[in-house]
Order: structure tokens, then sequence, then C-alpha cells
């Protein structure tokens, strides 16, 4: 049983203590300093007489500039934009130089030189993990979907389904298949693994904490049929396992970025940040991005663009010690978005966005001249379905058949002012629906706030968007007649209590 503690008035975590019956198995303990960045963590194993004492320190930027771990020092430095430039770990002495798309193009370790590789869209191709160096290749959606090590035959391809989630791994050897893996998620959250070598056999089954906001912390893990629970630091890195008679099986311990040694007779997937741990690419794999913890950082841009940072490639604005990342994007996007344009614009838009964002705190609603749908999982519920309508000041009835009305009603095409009506209509369910998704999401997820944008794009976009939008709603009943062809309203998510 975890027993936390905090700072008072800071809502800050000092200690969680890990107990059974009543006797202490685990402590962990933190200090902070005034803006609230681990400065001490000291980590004691009772019944293993084991206790690790580490230090942190950081520069203005709250970068981790140096850690103490054990015996182990750490240091680091960093351009003005977050890239490393020099590294010291444990016993390599490790020099960066990065490009002006921030991608390193040289990475020097004890004098040993090794040239990563790009693809046009800012992939990383050639990587040097802690198993090898990779050459990668990527699917038009940016998805690594295969891995060629470059020092031995191993070959590691994976497929991916329409939300970007890692559906199946498949391992090959010498051109035979060692290893085919394919994965069950609830969300973005793998529930469980199938050995399709063998019948589909459970390969492990995940348990997932459903008191969090969003949930990120697993409670446990079934492997090879038998019940294991986990124990977690600060920054949710797995750093114990446990028993089913509550004794550690198993204890990891990380580099400041990353890099993990395991200790114990079980091994089991989920190690840093409670992520999925690839032990043949020695990478870690977070749904939409794949992490690097020998560089510290992802192997491809941030989809979400600079909204995230400037920086496209770092980890956490090179802050390990007290961030985390959620499903490989710096940061979640809570947005409900309205597109206006032409119908096929809006379709083309939101396919070509959708598969960039979290759908647990994202939605899309196309607003156009016969849009199709929003996909699904991204939709707003009750949003007007807008198909069949035409949704314009011109009378489209004679023309191929097509049906009369601006709006959702047939009647709202028979003259001018019915169809600016009914475009008027449409908008106010549009932004009413809008509206109480964006409130669901506030509900449901660790939003702060969500932003309810309108959006016009190409042809309804900018002044021109905003003046043909003026003049459907001017002789209508419309509240939104001042609206312009880009509008963003916050609205800011209740507090939840504890």
């Amino acid at each position: 049983m975890l027993n936390p503690s905090h700072k008072v008035n800071r809502d800050l975590l000092t200690g969680m203590d890990y107990v059974r019956d009543n006797s202490l198995v685990t402590q962990r303990e933190y200090n902070y300093d005034a803006l609230g960045r681990p400065m001490t963590r000291d980590t004691r194993y009772p019944n293993k007489a084991i206790h690790h004492a580490d230090a942190f320190t950081y520069n203005k930027r709250s970068e981790l500039t140096g850690a103490l771990l054990g015996e182990d020092a750490y240091a680091y430095s960093y351009d003005n934009i977050g890239n490393r430039e020099i590294a010291q770990e444990a016993a390599e002495d490790i020099t960066y130089d990065a490009n002006d798309l921030n991608q390193y193009t040289r990475i020097s370790t004890n004098g040993e030189d090794f040239t990563p590789e790009y693809d046009a869209d800012g992939n990383q191709t050639l990587i040097q993990t802690s198993t090898g160096i990779w050459k990668v290749q990527y699917n038009a959606q940016n998805r690594a979907i295969r891995f060629e090590n470059q020092d031995d035959s191993t070959v590691i391809t994976c497929g991916y389904d329409y939300l970007g989630r890692r559906f199946e791994k498949k391992v090959t050897v010498d051109d035979a298949v060692t290893q085919h893996e394919r994965y069950i998620y609830r969300g973005y959250l793998q529930i469980a693994a199938l050995d399709m070598l063998h019948n589909a056999s459970l390969i492990h089954a995940i348990i997932w904490d459903p008191t969090q906001e969003i949930a990120t912390r697993p409670l446990a893990i079934r492997e090879n049929g038998t019940w294991y629970t986990y124990g977690w630091d600060l920054t949710k890195n797995i750093c114990e396992l446990y028993g089913q008679e509550g004794f550690i099986r198993t204890i990891y311990t990380y580099s400041p970025y990353g890099q993990v040694t395991a200790e114990g007779d079980v091994t089991q997937c989920i190690q840093w940040s409670s992520e999925y741990h690839d032990a043949e690419l020695g990478l870690v794999y977070y749904n939409f991005r794949y992490y690097n913890s020998r560089d510290g950082r992802w192997t491809r841009r941030d989809i979400l663009g600079e909204d995230a940072g400037n920086n496209l490639y770092a980890y956490v604005y090179n802050a390990s010690t007290n961030t985390i990342d959620y499903i490989g994007l710096e940061q979640t996007k809570c947005t409900v978005t309205i597109v206006w344009g032409h119908g096929n614009d809006v379709d083309q838009y939101i396919e070509d966005n959708y598969q960039n964002y979290d759908p647990t705190t994202t939605a899309f609603g196309p607003f156009g001249c016969q849009v199709a749908p929003a996909p699904a999982g991204y939709a707003i519920p009750g949003f007007p379905n807008l198909q069949n309508s035409n949704l314009g000041d011109k009378n489209r009835g004679k023309e191929n058949n097509k049906k009369n009305n601006a709006g959702l009603n047939p009647n709202e095409g028979k003259t001018l002012k019915d169809r600016r009506q009914g475009f008027a209509n449409a908008l106010k369910q549009a932004l009413k629906s809008a509206q109480q998704e964006a409130k669901k999401i506030c509900e449901n997820s660790c939003c702060k706030s969500v932003d309810v944008i309108f959006k016009g794009i190409r042809a309804r976009s900018g002044t021109k968007g905003t003046k043909i939008l003026g003049r459907r709603l001017k002789d209508t009943n419309s509240i939104y007649k001042d609206l312009s062809s880009y509008e963003k309203r916050k609205i800011t998510c209740p507090k939840k209590k504890k």
C-alpha cells in the first residue's frame, strides 16, 4: 500500500512509503527548492539494506544540469533552444552538434563519432540506442514501421491503427520470425499483449489507475500467469515490481534521462515514465513518438508543431526530474474546433489534422457545404449534420438535384433571407454543442481549460472570411453577428475535488 505525504501549502509530493502489513518496504523522500524543483531524492529499501541518495541541479530555465545518483555523476549543458552541447554520463563524455532544425548532426562519445540521419519530414532514420544502430523507415503518417539493426540481422516491423496506436510488433532474426505480438488498448492505454506465435495466448495484461483524471499510472501487470504490482517515483517511473506477498521482485534504476538498469527475477515491459519499453530497440514507445533515452530526446518532431515549444525534438523541456509527457505530445491540446469553409476544404483539413491529437481532449466540428461527419472519437455530440446542406447564400436547388436548404431544414432555402437564417440556426447549434463538448472534456480529462475555436479556412479565412460571415448573419436573429473568421473562447475547467 502506498502512503504519500505532501509539503504543506505547496502541493508537492515529499514522501512515498510503500507498506506491507504495517512494515515499511520502500521509502522515497523528496526536498524541493523555492521553484518547486526536486533538489534531493532519497530511496530506501529497509529489508534489503539499500539506500540511494540522489541530488539535482538546474539552470535558470529549469533544465537539468547535474545529477548525483549515488556515486554516479551526470552533467549537461544546452544551447539557448534546448539542444544538448555536452553531456557527462557515468563513464561517457559526449558532445553534440545541432543544425538549424534542432536535429543532431554529430554525436561524439568518448571521441567516437556517430552521424544521425533524417528524412524530409524530420523523422530520424538512423538512430543509435543502447542496443545498437538502427535504420528506420516511416509511413506516410510519419509512424516508424521498420527498424533494421546495422550490427546484426535483426529486423523489427510495426503496424498502427487509425488512431496511430501500435497494434503489432514483429521481430525477425536471420529471416525467421522470433516474436510476433499484438496489442489491445483502451483509449491510448495498452491493456494486453497477445503472442501470435502461440495461438494469440496472453503475454501480459495491465490494470491502470482509475482514480486519475487521465489514467497514466499502471497499478498491476499479469506476467506468465502471475499478478505483480508497481511502485513509482515522482514522475511515474516504475521503480519496483512487487510480488503477490508484497515483497520486491525487481528494482529499476534510471539515469537522469531514462536509461534503465533492472535487478530482479521478473522481467516486464512498463518502465520509464510508465511507458512501454522496447527492449530490442532500446526505445520507449509513447504512442505518438518513440523516445531515445540515450540522447534524451524524441526520434521525430512534435506533431503539435511549435505550439508545443520551439524545439520539436526536446523531451519535457529538459526537466526530466519533475515533468512527464503524455503519449508523446509535449503538451496535451484541449480544444474543440469548428472548421468552417467549402465542404471539400473542411473535409481535407480535418482528415489531415485529426490524428495529430488526443481524442480524449480534442474534438472537431465540420461546418461547410455537404461536409462529412468528423471521424469517430473526434466528433462533437449534437453537432449539426450538414451532409445534405448547402449552407450558403446561393440557391442550388436546381443544380445536380442538390437539396435547396442552407441549414438543417429544407424550408430554409426558399429565399435569401431564409438561407441566411438557416445558416445562423446551424451556427447556433454548432457553437452550443461545441461548448457542451468542452465542458465534457473538462469533466473527463486533466485539462485546466478547453479552447472552443471557430476557424475559417482557405476562402473563409482572414478578413475575407469575416466579411462573408458578417454578411450571412446581418439580417438574422443571430447573437453571433460580431463573430470573426477566427475566434477562440477559453472555458476554464472547474477544479476537481480530491
